[in-house]
């Protein structure tokens, strides 16, 4: 029986440029549909699935679908236990936690500025700085999200 390369695409599930290269020393005929060459369907079958170093193993490709096949039910049983975390959701908390540490870096200077107005010197102008930024920080470690930190008022009202 003569196939073309789309029939023998269909038969195996193999890409047909891969076919096109496991086939490449099989003798073909013209004739097949748009111009399409045919081939020896017991041959070409034979070709495809012989063992070799450019063929297709039917035991090398059972062990590779099988190894997938473990891995995608290790991530599924990983993800149920708890041990795997989606993608999105862990990408959509890191980007809560950014904004959260933006707010409070935003802060610094309005919350800092007053105070520093009335302080002479570089020293204790790096020590209230250094004060605001810890406050800021210690928020942050505390779970407190609120963009308004507590622990520091306004003095220079």
């Amino acid at each position: 029986m003569k196939a073309t390369i789309a029939d023998l695409q269909n038969w195996t599930g193999v890409h047909r440029n891969k076919l096109r290269t496991l086939l490449a020393d099989l003798p073909t005929e013209p004739g097949g549909p748009r111009g399409a060459r045919l081939y020896e369907s017991s041959q070409a079958l034979q070709a495809i699935y012989q063992p070799g170093t450019d063929r297709l193993d039917p035991a090398v490709e059972r062990a590779k679908l099988d190894e997938a096949r473990r891995l995608e039910i290790e991530a599924r049983l990983a993800k149920q236990r708890g041990e795997l975390l989606d993608a999105k959701e862990v990408s959509a908390a890191w980007s809560y936690e950014a904004s959260l540490v933006r707010s409070h870096l935003l802060q610094l200077p309005s919350r800092a500025a007053p105070e520093l107005l009335s302080l002479d010197g570089l020293k204790p102008i790096e020590d209230a700085l250094r004060g605001h930024v810890y406050a800021a920080l210690e928020s942050l470690g505390r779970g407190e999200h609120s963009p308004d930190w507590p622990g520091q008022t306004d003095q220079a009202a």
